[in-house]
């Protein structure tokens, strides 16, 4: 058919079949499907990915190489750079266009080669192509294509490709290959996709080489992972157009939707990746709880992926809660005519502005006034020089902002100073500045110097100070003439002036011109006074009385002042004080006519006065005559004693024409003494008195009227009664009012270790009358004494002995009031008086209302012994010698318990064998008091009997063996025995014989017979023969004494019964435990055993042997 159809041939088509090598379902809404360049359908290279570098070096095209360079200093050398561009066309591969998304993209590649130079990391940015321009073998570093360049070379950020890169990876040195991430939002699932990556080592410089899509080793390709997912959207909660505050944070949620809008299963549990952007400060969101903790004011993007579908949200943050004051202002430095702009705001923890909080602007005050400026809309207005702070506050927080402030624009001269009154002769200083409109001063450092006109007196300002610190250039203005000048200055076509007041200046001289220098002291004086200054000027003045010096008399200030004298002088000097500057006038003055008399005591006018004085006194008296002036002086007169018992002239000394008169009087008088003095005023008798009232004088003398004696000897019982006088050296009695008393035990001395004070008794000898009453025993002494009025110690003693008074207490003392008979316990008997004083008493005992002798007494005063002897209550009185006071005192006696004697009481004193005996014990001790019976008390017999105790003091025995027997009661060391008969009888014998009776059926006629035969001979001799071969050497029926070995050692047992039975076949073999009696003497076992039948058996240190059934004494064994 080749040729048949006429024209051009049909494009060629090359089919083929691929297989996929990875698709796979991860059970989590996603797919993925992973493809390299001919891995699907090698032969056509199928899947095809396209990649490339570009570098720096040259322009070249690496479209088609096996490697492609990534990084900096990359094969070229040392500045140059390399940049790989991977191509996707999602298209090739079989991805579902419909309800499905790409939910995220990455690529493996190959690391070939690796160079690091001074990095150990390096940093790959993978950045998604904005543009469709790059092609695999058109495009180089600066060209898209041939002639066609890139905005700039390398490509541009935000024109060539994103802002920001779609994934990162971080390479170390050794690692054989990467993931990186190329999925961004918007990626399609059909579409072609671009990337560019750039490489950025941490320090040094680092370069690799990859594995390109045109490797000839397949695995070693470029591995693109594609995940895609149903999930169509994400819808975030709370949508846009939410608000909050940057103090609070917001939780946003998602919900992931199909196509459909449906939410997708198991939506909750797929991860949304969240992040914040918007700006700075923007915050922070946590990108798996997306809790989103705001920071500044500002509207905020919220975006929820899962993968790379993303929602976006806005979030408005406004403020917060103000926490922190921010203030600044524009400068540091301006003149008084400008301005600085102030920036103050309230902020929250993040630095938010809250607007309409108070805000307050405070600026710091010029020295001693008002403030330096003003804030007005948080603009500060300068008014004075200087530097300043302006406080910006709010709540409790301050911010201080310093500002320096210099003059603005001149507009006046400043001139002050001499504004009080200057002296003449003196200086003042003159201050000068050039000011701002608000006075601050302006430099006029090279004005030259100030123009000045002076109408009085000299203003130089060549010899001008300054600037002080306020701007102020100073002169000095010297005043002279009084009157008021005007100071102009002149500067910079500024004119000031000064008016100055000039006074008197510094005093040099007082003028003083008196009326008369010679006058009686009854005339008047005038005295005119000028003062004259330094300048001379000239000022009539009047000096204040104070500053008049004068003797005497009397000046009224004034010009003229007005003197009126007084004194008698042949010269009166009267000086004047004015500033300082004294002047003299001097005047002789003469006396005046008298007028009267004066009695002077100590230069007081006593006339018609009572004058007190004491016996121990004298009185000066002297007659001074005054004039109507008050000149005075002492005129000689006859003087005279008047009184009714004691008016002897001689007490008064220099009585005759003399102006003064001594009194020296001896008694005190209840009448006043009278002093005349006699004299003569032209031809008129005069008589002045005075009045003298004499007491007694000081205390010299203290004496006992009452007691008559010194030393008294007294009871407690007893008192004192005491009368005193008291004199002065003249006789003269004086009142006791003033008298202390003092009681001191005698002999108590500063050496005692607990010394008894003095004490003072007198409130009880005023309270009592003049009384003492005695109360303690010992040696007192009674001082009585006062301080005389010269400071001396004016006493008398008495010494007082006290003994006790009558006992009206009797009490005794005594250790116990139980005793034991023959115990003794000593009794001491106390009595006290009255006063409570106490001492040993040698009191009167009785018993029953009798004198006993039981308690005696013993050397010691007070001190009684008894002797317990009878048991029982007893009941003693003691007494007082009169009988009146008494005491009592019980004790009980109990009985000793030492045993002292022994008496058996017994029920017959003759007993048929087999018969019954009781005895009863009674025990007295050495006082014949009766005591139990003590617990080891033993009873033992002779020959054989039972004894059974039936109480404490009582026994019974059984009588076994005929004959006389000894019933012995031993206690201790002490001991006792009764005697009884005991009678045979044939059931005793049998009783007696015990085992023997049971020998043999075959000798039962014989013992028969010895029977018969034993009962005639008694019967027939009335006494107790022999009977039986084993009482050898017997007179009587068990009267012998049995002997065995040792019998001596064994308790004080008398009686052996191994005559009467059978002893044990022999000693048991087994030793056993000793069984212990009370008080039982085994001293004398050498060996003790207890057979099984409980039969002891005890070996004495010869070897015989004893034995002991339960029950019974210890017996001889025999073999």
């Amino acid at each position: 058919m080749n040729g048949s159809i006429p024209g051009p041939s049909s494009a060629r088509w090359t089919f083929s079949i691929g297989s996929p090598q990875s698709h796979s379902d991860n059970g989590d809404h996603t797919w993925t499907y992973q493809f390299q360049t001919g891995n699907e359908v090698p032969s056509i290279g199928h899947t095809n990915i396209e990649d490339s570098y570009i570098e720096n070096s040259s322009d070249s095209n690496h479209g088609g190489e096996g490697l492609m360079l990534l990084g900096e200093d990359c094969g070229y050398g040392s500045g140059y750079a390399c940049r790989a561009i991977i191509s996707l066309d999602n298209g090739q591969v079989p991805l579902p266009t419909t309800n499905a998304k790409i939910h995220s993209v990455s690529v493996r590649f190959s690391i070939d080669n690796e160079y690091f130079n001074g990095a150990n990391s390096l940093a790959i940015y993978a950045y998604p192509l904005l543009t469709g321009s790059w092609t695999q073998y058109g495009s180089s570093w600066s060209n898209s294509s041939s002639g066609v360049p890139w905005s700039q070379p390398g490509m541009q950020q935000g024109v060539e490709y994103a802002t920001s890169p779609s994934g990162q990876a971080i390479i170390y040195p050794g690692q054989e290959d990467f993931w990186i991430d190329l999925g961004f939002d918007g990626m399609t699932m059909d579409g072609k996709h671009t990337w560019i990556l750039i490489a950025i080592p941490n320090a040094g410089s680092a370069w690799l080489e990859l594995a390109s899509s045109e490797d000839a080793l397949l695995s070693s390709r470029p591995m693109i992972s594609v995940n895609y997912t149903d999930v169509d959207q994400v819808e975030v909660s709370p949508s846009s157009g939410t608000s909050t505050t940057a103090d609070n944070s917001v939780t946003f949620t998602r919900n992931l939707l199909d196509a459909s809008g449906a939410t997708i299963s198991g939506s909750g549990s797929l991860p949304v990746v969240w992040s914040v952007s918007g700006g700075s400060g923007k915050g922070q969101i946590g990108t798996l709880t997306g809790i989103y903790t705001p920071e500044l004011v500002g509207t905020y993007q919220i975006t929820g992926c899962y993968g790379v579908i993303c929602s976006t949200v806005d979030i408005s943050v406004t403020h917060g809660v103000a926490v922190e004051l921010l203030a600044s202002g524009d400068a540091t430095a301006i003149t008084a005519d400008q301005t600085m702009n102030l920036t103050a705001q309230v902020v929250d923890q993040f630095g938010n502005e809250v607007p309409g909080e108070p805000i307050t602007y405070t600026v710091s005050n010029v020295p001693f006034g008002n403030p330096a400026g003003t804030v007005v809309n948080k603009v500060f207005f300068p008014r004075a020089a200087g530097s300043w702070t302006i406080t910006v506050a709010w709540n409790a927080e301050q911010i201080v902002i310093p500002i320096e402030v210099v003059g603005g624009v001149a507009v006046s001269i400043d001139m002050q100073g001499c504004s009080d009154l200057l002296p003449a002769g003196t200086s003042c200083d003159i201050s000068w500045r050039l000011v701002d409109q608000f006075d601050n001063p302006i430099d006029i450092s090279s004005a030259g110097p100030l123009g000045t006109m002076v109408e009085n007196g000299t203003f130089d300002v060549t010899s001008a100070s300054g600037p002080d610190s306020q701007g102020y250039y100073t002169a000095s203005y010297f005043g002279y003439s009084v009157g008021t000048w005007e100071v102009v200055a002149l500067l910079y076509g500024f004119s000031a002036n000064l008016n100055i007041e000039v006074t008197h200046g510094a005093i040099v001289d007082i003028e003083i011109s008196a009326s008369s220098l010679s006058v009686t002291a009854d005339d008047l004086v005038y005295f005119n006074t000028t003062r004259i200054d330094v300048m001379g000027n000239r000022l009539p003045i009047t000096i204040p009385a104070e500053n008049w010096t004068y003797n005497d008399g009397i000046l009224t200030a004034g010009n003229p002042a007005v003197w009126a004298p007084v004194s008698l002088s042949s010269q009166q000097i009267l000086t004047a004080n004015y500033e300082g500057i004294y002047s003299d006038v001097i005047v002789f003055v003469d006396k005046g006519a008298i007028v009267g008399m004066e009695l002077l005591v100590n230069n007081i006018d006593a006339k018609d006065t009572i004058i007190e004085i004491t016996s121990d006194d004298e009185t000066v008296i002297k007659l001074r005559a005054f004039d109507s002036d008050g000149n005075t002086w002492f005129e000689p007169v006859d003087w005279e004693l008047s009184h009714p018992i004691y008016d002897d002239q001689a007490l008064l000394l220099g009585a005759i024409d003399s102006d003064t008169v001594t009194f020296t009087p001896e008694k005190s008088s209840d009448v006043q003494y009278t002093i005349t003095a006699i004299y003569a005023v032209n031809s008129t008798i005069v008589e002045e008195l005075l009045y003298i009232s004499v007491s007694p004088g000081d205390l010299k003398n203290i004496d006992f009227l009452l007691p008559t004696s010194n030393a008294l000897n007294i009871t407690a019982d007893e008192n004192i009664a005491i009368s005193l006088r008291l004199t002065d050296d003249e006789g003269n009695t004086l009142p006791q009012s003033g008298v202390s008393y003092l009681l001191t035990t005698i002999g108590n001395s500063d050496d005692d270790q607990d010394p008894v004070p003095p004490k003072d008794i007198t409130q009880e000898i005023v309270d009592n009358g003049g009384v003492w009453e005695a109360s303690e025993t010992g040696e007192f002494r009674i001082t009585a004494w006062q301080i005389s009025e010269k400071g001396f110690n004016r006493s008398r003693t008495i010494d007082v002995s006290v003994t006790h008074g009558d006992a009206i207490n009797l009490t005794h003392d005594v250790a116990t009031d139980s005793l034991m008979a023959g115990d003794s316990v000593e009794i001491s008997v106390t009595a006290s008086d009255f006063d409570g004083n106490s001492w040993a008493y040698d009191a009167v005992w009785k018993k029953d209302g009798r004198i006993t002798g039981e308690i005696s007494p013993t050397l010691v005063a007070g001190a009684f012994s008894f002797q317990a002897t009878e048991a029982g209550e007893h009941e003693f009185e003691y007494f007082t010698d009169d009988g009146i006071t008494t005491g009592k005192w019980s004790v009980n006696v109990i009985p000793s318990n030492i045993p002292k004697l022994i008496e058996i009481n017994v029920s017959s004193e003759v007993v048929d064998q087999q018969g019954i005996v009781m005895i009863e014990v009674t025990v007295y001790d050495e006082y014949n008091n009766q005591i139990t019976v003590p617990d080891y008390t033993e009873i033992e017999v002779t020959g054989k009997m039972e004894v059974e105790q039936s109480d404490i003091s009582k026994w019974e025995i059984t009588a076994v063996e005929s004959g006389e027997h000894l019933i012995i009661v031993k206690i201790g060391n002490l001991e006792e025995s009764v005697s009884i008969m005991v009678g045979g009888t044939i059931t005793g014998f049998f009783a007696a014989g015990g085992p023997l009776y049971y020998a043999g059926a075959g000798l039962g006629v014989l013992i028969l017979i010895v029977l018969l035969a034993i009962i005639v001979i008694v019967l027939r001799s009335g006494s107790d023969d022999e009977w039986d071969d084993e009482y050898e050497d017997e007179d009587d029926f068990g009267g012998g004494e049995l002997k065995k070995p040792n019998m001596d050692k064994l308790l004080g047992k008398t009686t052996s019964m191994s005559e009467y039975g059978a002893a044990p076949a022999e000693p048991p073999v087994q030793e056993q435990p000793p069984v212990q009696q009370q008080e039982e003497d085994t001293s004398w076992m050498a060996d003790y055993r207890v057979d099984e039948d409980g039969t002891e058996w005890g070996q004495d240190e010869e070897g015989y042997w004893f034995y002991r059934e339960p029950g019974s004494d210890w017996v001889a064994w025999n073999e």
